[in-house]
């Protein structure tokens, strides 16, 4: 293995080009914008992820979760992959600087010229959907992965999850929400037995989406495909949010 010495007088530095970054494809989360950023700059050195490796010191499966943004720390690990990239880790942080502020400047404009009657909700993860209480700023590029637009009138604090499983398609038809689909949860709307809603169970690290419903005092999350088994609610159990729209439809909308 090389050392970090030898790395740093076998690479030139050099500025990243001003273009480096095209920011409407940065991610929402600091940490997949900094992945993004290593990445493309691998690729214009035409580097495998192996050969930045060898040449950073950084394992290659730790290079592959910083740059699908799944490794928590990423900037502990600026310095070296800086050298095995070539060029300063100041530049690299700069880049992940502007890549968030050009998002940012983004969002304003499209809020400024969002036509009369609709209204932006944050896409967040179902990881972001079991701790929304804790956030302060639903748009902060560190919390939300994108912005849905939605003709519904939905409370404030709503927020958009793009559905994972099958869990919830149903075979019988309407209400059915197959993978991808875009709904909208309401926090702050009181759940009650019929209700869609967005859960939080025990220590799960992502919260789940089922049908509340009610059986002899007991409550229960039912998923509406029938291959998937229903949940108790405990007291470990929370309730995250009512799911109130579903794309541009509502979700009591029948046609």
């Amino acid at each position: 293995m090389r050392s970090e010495h030898s790395m740093c007088q076998q690479h030139v530095l050099a500025p990243l080009p001003a273009a480096f970054i095209r920011p409407e494809h940065v991610p929402m989360n600091r940490q997949k914008t900094f992945g993004q950023v290593i990445r493309q700059l691998r690729k214009q050195k035409r580097l495998t992820q192996e050969q930045l490796a060898e040449q950073s010191g950084v394992d290659q499966g730790a290079i592959s979760r910083v740059e699908n943004g799944r490794y928590l720390t990423p900037e502990s690990l600026l310095e070296p992959l800086a050298a095995g990239l070539g060029v300063r880790p100041s530049e690299i942080l700069a880049a992940v600087e502007n890549a968030g502020e050009s998002i940012r400047e983004q969002r304003a404009d499209y809020a400024v010229a969002m036509p009369s009657g609709l209204q932006a909700v944050p896409l967040i993860g179902w990881v972001q959907a079991g701790k929304w209480n804790q956030v302060e700023n639903p748009f902060d590029p560190d919390v939300a992965e994108g912005i849905v637009y939605t003709v519904n009138k939905v409370g404030r604090r709503s927020y958009a999850l793009k559905v994972k499983g099958d869990s919830m398609t149903n075979p019988r038809g309407w209400p059915t929400f197959p993978p991808g689909t875009t709904i909208i949860v309401d926090p702050t709307k009181g759940a009650t037995s019929g209700d869609l809603v967005v859960a939080q169970i025990d220590d799960e690290a992502e919260a789940t989406f089922k049908k509340l419903a009610e059986d002899g005092g007991r409550k229960l999350l039912v998923p509406l495909n029938p291959q998937y088994p229903t949940l108790q609610i405990d007291q470990a159990t929370t309730i995250c949010g009512v799911v109130v729209a579903i794309a541009e439809r509502s979700v009591t909308d029948r046609n």
